[in-house]
């Protein structure tokens, strides 16, 4: 099995709630670890909802 991880995930959020400072905007929830190893723990699944997220930069910007 493989490793799903939330970072780089467009759901993923960190938030300014110090109880639960992680979020997941796909399967709306909040979480003291990271959400897929929540999802993982409760489906016994990997995480199915991950997308990469694709940073844009403004034109003129360097890359």
């Amino acid at each position: 099995m493989t490793q799903t991880s939330c970072y780089g995930c467009a759901h993923f959020v960190v938030t300014h709630d110090m109880a639960r400072p992680y979020a997941c905007k796909a399967f709306q929830f909040q979480s003291t670890r990271l959400p897929a190893l929540d999802v993982r723990a409760s489906s016994g699944h990997a995480c199915q909802r991950r997308i990469t997220r694709i940073i844009q930069t403004r034109k003129g910007d360097k890359p």
